[in-house]
């Protein structure tokens, strides 16, 4: 992803009510150098540490609140919380690094010329959503729970979803598993034996 890409998606994350925030885990899939790149042209800029991040310890991808502890046989500082899954998993160690998020500045954006306002969103059903996305209701119920795709904040029949978050995911998601088809391919390549 270059510099570009990355304005052209952190404008549209804000348009598209998704907030002015990135976390340390999204920060994480940007080539290297990209982090310094954007703080050194003040488009980002880092602040107050995160209060909730999501649990990379089983697949459901729930949103914890860890409580910041210094551990008394290490010295580490950490974020701990308790797994409420059926069977938990018990006590749970999160880094505190992972609660790293910076914001972005809109005005540093408009200036750049990557951010202009845009019309209101169309709300969207949760079927509707899982169809773009080629998820089921539930998938897309506990992604909106969890503030990865914007909903209008009502429940049942009545819960309705972003269509540009749900445009923006699906963005995100195809490009990670472009990335991951290139590594795939350079993979690829490096195992072939050369003929010279």
């Amino acid at each position: 992803m270059e510099t570009k890409q990355i304005l052209i998606t952190l404008a549209n994350q804000i348009r598209a009510g998704l907030g002015l925030y990135i976390s340390y885990d999204e920060i994480q899939q940007w080539p290297g150098g990209l982090l310094d790149e954007l703080l050194g042209m003040k488009v980002i800029v880092e602040t107050t540490p995160a209060t909730q991040v999501i649990c990379l310890e089983c697949p459901d991808e729930c949103t914890v609140r860890p409580e910041i502890e210094t551990l008394p046989k290490t010295g580490e500082t950490a974020g701990m919380f308790l797994c409420k899954k059926k069977g938990g998993l018990g006590l749970l160690k999160v880094p505190v690094e992972r609660m790293r998020r910076w914001e972005i500045i809109v005005d540093k954006l408009k200036r750049l010329g990557f951010y202009a306002e845009a019309a209101k969103d169309e709300m969207i059903s949760l079927t509707e959503a899982g169809k773009l996305l080629g998820k089921n209701k539930g998938t897309i119920k506990r992604w909106a729970d969890s503030g990865k795709i914007i909903d209008n904040g009502e429940t049942g029949q009545e819960r309705m979803v972003s269509k540009a978050s749900v445009l923006i995911l699906k963005h995100e998601v195809e490009q990670k598993k472009r990335l991951a088809d290139v590594d795939d391919l350079k993979r690829d390549a490096d195992s072939i034996p050369d003929m010279h």
